[in-house]
């Protein structure tokens, strides 16, 4: 899989107030306190990216299986381990496998977001995203219209 996010073992959230924990116990001077802001969002943007890219390497996994056997799979636990180790880790749930299954004629595979919390995913294209929603994924069709599965 990708190359290991800060965080990646404990969670980006874990690590950004790491980093701020760290800078608090010295003494900080101006550019420091002005900083330390910055570098939180810097590590959960860069968690974004990662588990994008998570994300879609899984749905390109997918791919790989439908084509290989004809049948797209249901839910991740079927490509382990015959197409992969292990589901990719969410690098915001510490730990914890990313979320992907089969939903009706979507396959989707997302994060629980920095606040931690399922959401349900990310929304269907031109679907408003609801307040609070921060889950962070992507979606790949498998409608019976599509050349996806086999009759």
């Amino acid at each position: 899989m990708a190359g290991a996010a800060p965080g990646a073992s404990g969670g980006c959230v874990s690590t950004a107030k790491e980093i701020e924990s760290g800078i608090a116990v010295r003494s900080a001077g101006m550019f420091t306190a002005l900083m330390t802001p910055a570098l939180s969002g810097v590590v959960k943007a860069h968690a974004k990216g990662d588990e994008l890219h998570r994300s879609a390497e899984l749905l390109v996994t997918v791919t790989r299986e439908r084509l290989a056997t004809g049948v797209t799979p249901e839910n991740s636990e079927a490509l382990v381990p015959g197409r992969l180790p292990a589901v990719p880790n969410d690098p915001f749930a510490d730990g914890k496998p990313l979320i992907a299954n089969r939903a009706g004629d979507t396959w989707v595979v997302y994060s629980v977001g920095p606040d931690g919390e399922d959401d349900g995913g990310p929304p269907a294209a031109g679907v408003q995203l609801p307040e609070g929603d921060d889950d962070i994924g992507l979606r790949l069709p498998v409608s019976a219209g599509m050349p996806f599965d086999a009759p």
